[in-house]
């Protein structure tokens, strides 16, 4: 019964978006071209090299010597193997949705514990900071002080992954119990070719998610148009990029228009999520926990700059 309940809400939903394509679809080719512009012209340029040095580092097992002085030097606050730090760095530096396929990566090849990953995902698939700096500090938030800004938006889930290792998850074994980790003797030249093909369908899918939840925001437009806070607050929650740029053209003159920012890049809006999910459904992690710390991170963002606001 459940399943056939949950079949026909589906086909509902789908019937719907269909309905809403074919009544409108100049405006949904607008919206859908809004995606396109920013994974073409932001996306693909901040991630796609990171993207495939990230698959070469994983596929040549040069990530472990590499994060070596780095696992021993964060030992005390981390307490993290080279995996564990390799997810940590380079969830920073490149961003969502890197740092949750570098952790279903190591989970899936027994490198990292379930426990592990959960606590990695955590924290660690963020908005990456070429995207953060490249198309939100210049085109978004121009003016705002960068470094405040990157405090924001890297300080606090930074804190909140290490206040995790020592409460929730401070008994926690990062290497899975199969774990067979061994050097990989194959060379460069030899993985470099299906490192870029799997970037390049990485990035490919990043782009058909960015379209298609771009797309949707045709139904909130017609259902919403009357109730403007409405609107903008489910153009946001669906996908951040074009969500940003509503931001933009409706609020920015609002005393309060930083914390919408920071709240909605904290977030990361339901297409990351749901690309995240897919890459959780291949494995046992759960997406609800996931979510759960997306809420969390998101509530404490909004707490932090309330305080600066009234400060």
């Amino acid at each position: 019964m459940k399943n056939f309940i949950k079949k026909t809400v589906t086909c509902l939903f789908v019937l719907i978006i269909l309905i809403f394509f074919l009544i409108k679809p100049a405006l949904t080719g607008d919206y859908a071209y809004i995606g396109l512009t920013i994974w073409y012209k932001n996306m693909i340029i901040s991630l796609l090299p990171v993207t495939i040095l990230v698959n070469l580092l994983l596929a040549s097992g040069l990530y472990k010597p590499l994060m070596r002085p780095l696992t021993r030097l964060t030992a005390t606050i981390f307490r993290l193997s080279e995996e564990g730090i390799f997810a940590v760095v380079f969830g920073f530096l490149a961003g969502f949705p890197l740092g949750a396929k570098i952790t279903t990566d190591l989970y899936l090849e027994k490198k990292i514990s379930k426990q592990a990953a959960e606590y990695l995902l955590a924290f660690t698939n963020n908005i990456g900071p070429a995207y953060f700096t490249g198309f939100v500090l210049t085109r978004i938030c121009p003016g705002h002080n960068k470094y405040f800004a990157l405090w924001i938006m890297y300080g606090i889930p930074l804190l909140y992954g290490i206040l995790l290792r020592h409460t929730v998850y401070r008994n926690m074994h990062m290497s899975s119990s199969q774990s067979k980790i061994h050097a990989s003797e194959t060379s460069f030249l030899a993985i470099l070719p299906g490192c870029i093909q799997s970037s390049l369908c990485q990035m490919a899918m990043l782009g058909g998610y960015m379209v298609f939840f771009n797309a949707l925001r045709v139904i909130p437009h017609v259902l919403l148009c009357r109730y403007r806070e409405v609107l903008i607050f489910c153009h946001t929650l669906l996908e951040i990029s074009g969500g940003l740029k509503c931001l933009l053209i409706n609020v920015k003159d609002s005393p309060f228009y930083l914390l919408f920012v920071h709240a909605a890049l904290s977030f990361g809006g339901l297409c990351c999520f749901f690309q995240t999910a897919s890459l959780l459904s291949q494995t046992d992690l759960s997406a609800k926990k996931y979510m759960l710390h997306k809420i969390i991170l998101c509530s404490i963002t909004i707490m932090f700059c309330l305080f600066l606001i009234k400060r």
